[in-house]
Parts: C-alpha cells; structure tokens; sequence
C-alpha cells in the first residue's frame, strides 16, 4: 500500500483512514449497508481504487512491481 507519491504511508493515516474511518462509517443505520456493498465494487473502476484508498489516498501495488515514481505518475 502506498500513497499518492509511491511512499508507505504513516500507520497511523492506514489504521485510521483507511480502516478505522471506513469501519465507523459502515456502522451508521441505512448508509452503513450502501457503503459496505458499494466499496468492493469500486475496484471495478478503471484506477481499481475502492472507497478506503480514496478516504486515505493509498494505492494497492504489487511488491515490487514498481517504482515509486511510477506510482505516482500513474495515478496522478
């Protein structure tokens, strides 16, 4: 998982953006239930972002698979 500029974020921005955000969120009546079936299906957008890399503005990569900078120009 890294950010916008191809850095891992902080723990504290992926525990509480990514997760902690997300989760309270789904908890609330009626949105909560949109939420939770709506989020997985984002990956099928064309950046294969779901709503908790939005929230966070992370990026899932393959270890390895590229560069930072290739990262960052590719999302941009």
């Amino acid at each position: 998982i890294v950010n916008d500029r191809g850095q891992v974020p902080s723990f504290g921005r992926l525990l509480f953006m990514r997760y902690f955000l997300m989760g309270l969120l789904q908890n609330l009546p009626v949105l909560g239930g949109i939420l939770g079936l709506v989020n997985p299906l984002l990956i099928f957008r064309q950046n294969r972002r779901c709503l908790h890399d939005d929230l966070a503005g992370t990026y899932v990569v393959t270890a390895g698979s590229v560069g930072a900078h290739d990262v960052a120009n590719e999302f941009a």
